[in-house]
């Protein structure tokens, strides 16, 4: 039986959770995933709405007659920013534009009129799962957690699939327990009030190519600066891939600005005459101070560590 979060802790970005819907029988599913640690969030009713474990510092939650909202994880929203899009919000469909407009990585988890809907995010990093547990139909971050409330057993033909790399569509979306069942990042999941039924419903479709590069520039360099702002403005630490390639590179530059300590991680390949290595050394040489995770604590005069896992840090990037 999994239980790989048991024993887990809970710091920033540790958040894990069943959704519940309103109805009596919850009560006995919500039970069936406690364990010692365990956290509720309550609906209206005094039933239990999410179970789990998450930091106060990642959750924001509004609620206004009969509609709730909870987001879970990285989002900048605050809670009168939130409760405003709660007052507007009448029926489940209103949630899509929510989620398609807040910046950051989270789940949204929503009650109108005893109606759940639950979202996950369309980069399928945070993903969402849903099985019967005490006859209800219950929803979950993580599919270990639904595996040990129900006993699941493993599903060797899906653990198999493991194996390949990498791994093809749809087989990556296919839980590892059986009787486990996955929401396609790009689908939210309903639930009806009894917590009987549950259906999927679309939230997202890649965008018509109607801009120009130039038009859509722009917008992309919008959307990354709020990403990034979601995940770097309370300052602390953060880490950075830095291949030398133009989507990290950008993102890099973009959290120099940030008032967060950086550090930029570089996964050597090749030569260090390569293309990618002498991209790297380019951006370096400069980019804005940072610290780079790549051995030796003095710089590097190659791109290439003398072992793929050590690590050399420095704060003034050296010349190309």
């Amino acid at each position: 039986m999994p239980n790989s979060h048991e024993n887990a802790g809970t710091c920033r970005g540790d958040a894990h959770f069943a959704v519940l819907p309103d109805c009596e029988a919850a009560r006995a599913a919500a039970r069936c995933l406690a364990f010692p640690g365990t956290r509720v969030l309550e609906h209206a009713s005094g039933r239990p709405w999410l179970v789990g474990r998450w930091c106060d510092e990642e959750i924001v939650t509004a609620r206004c007659r009969r509609t709730a909202i909870a987001v879970v994880g990285c989002c900048p929203v605050t809670p009168a920013e939130l409760l405003r899009h709660v007052e507007r919000t009448r029926d489940l469909a209103d949630l899509d534009d929510l989620v398609r407009t807040l910046p950051g990585s989270f789940h949204l988890v929503a009650t109108v009129d005893g109606r759940l809907k639950a979202y996950g995010t369309a980069s399928g990093l945070r993903l969402l799962f849903h099985t019967d547990v005490e006859g209800v139909r219950v929803a979950a971050t993580t599919a270990d957690v639904l595996a040990r409330a129900t006993g699941a057993g493993v599903d060797e033909e899906a653990l198999a699939t493991r194996l390949l790399w990498p791994l093809p569509y749809p087989l990556f979306e296919t839980p590892a327990w059986r009787g486990v069942a996955a929401v396609p990042p790009e689908n939210a999941l309903i639930v009806t009030p009894d917590g009987r039924t549950a259906r999927q419903t679309r939230w997202w479709t890649p965008p018509e190519p109607t801009r120009s590069l130039a038009e859509g520039a722009p917008a992309v360099r919008e959307a990354l600066a709020q990403a990034v702002d979601a995940r770097t403005r309370h300052g602390g630490t953060v880490s950075c891939d830095l291949s030398g390639g133009l989507d990290s590179t950008s993102v890099c530059f973009l959290v120099a600005r940030s008032p967060a300590h950086v550090v930029a991680g570089t996964w050597p390949a090749g030569t260090p005459r390569t293309p990618t290595c002498t991209g790297r050394r380019r951006r370096r040489a400069t980019s804005p101070t940072w610290n780079t995770s790549s051995g030796t604590p003095t710089p590097p005069r190659s791109c290439t560590p003398t072992s793929s896992t050590s690590t050399t840090r420095w704060t003034n990037p050296p010349s190309a």
